[in-house]
């Protein structure tokens, strides 16, 4: 079974109680040349003050954000250079 971020978002969502519309924003497009865009929803509000976030990478392909392009973007699309994935997990643990 696959189960889309979407889906894992809105069970987060119910799980923490958290509010079930999130606020949207787009991240600063730091690096243009890399064709994508790093969009943000967070849920807040919920239990003891948790928040459920999605970041969702417009034009990325199947990569780690900020991290190598490890083929070339003919295969697996290219590298979101907006956003390091690990700085962001690292940072929402950091705060919770």
């Amino acid at each position: 079974m696959v189960t889309s971020a979407a889906e894992a978002a809105q069970f987060w969502v119910k799980a923490d109680k958290a509010q079930k519309v999130p606020q949207s924003f787009y991240l600063p497009d730091t690096d243009p040349s890399d064709k994508c865009r790093v969009k943000v929803a967070t849920f807040g509000g919920g239990l003891r003050n948790t928040e459920v976030m999605v970041y969702g990478i417009e034009g990325g392909g199947h990569t780690w954000p900020g991290g190598p392009q490890y083929q070339s973007e003919g295969n697996i699309g290219p590298t979101c250079r907006d956003i390091s994935a690990s700085e962001v997990i690292w940072d929402f643990f950091k705060r919770h």
